[in-house]
């Protein structure tokens, strides 16, 4: 079992990869924006942050340079689907941090399998 933090802005991706997780066994902070991702990486120290990289009140990149610089070693998963060029050069850049990259949609076993290599 692994403390998640989950950065979605999407509801419907969002509650699905919640309630995947979750069945898993993780425990999940799920939030809607890059704020809020913000000030939960602020609270708490997660073993994961699984992050859209285009979102409302902060991007993806931001929290993952504010994750990198506060917690080196916590693995990451940038996700995005959104815009064509601009997904593209934020997951390249995303995936120059460090961060393992997702194209949306999702294939929900590749990320699980993911997950599951990143915090073995």
């Amino acid at each position: 079992m692994a403390l998640l933090l989950l950065a979605e802005d999407d509801a419907d991706i969002r509650d699905t990869l919640q309630r995947l997780l979750e069945h898993i066994g993780h425990v999940v902070v799920a939030v809607g924006d890059g704020a809020q991702a913000a000030a939960a990486l602020a609270e708490q120290q997660f073993d994961l942050m699984l992050t859209d990289l285009i979102m409302p009140n902060s991007e993806g990149i931001e929290n993952i340079m504010v994750a990198r610089r506060d917690y080196p070693s916590m693995p990451i998963i940038a996700m995005s689907g959104g815009g064509a060029n601009r997904a593209e050069s934020y997951l390249e850049l995303a995936e120059k941090l460090g961060a393992s990259i997702f194209k949306k949609p999702v294939a929900p076993r590749e990320l699980m399998a993911e997950i599951e290599r990143l915090l073995t």
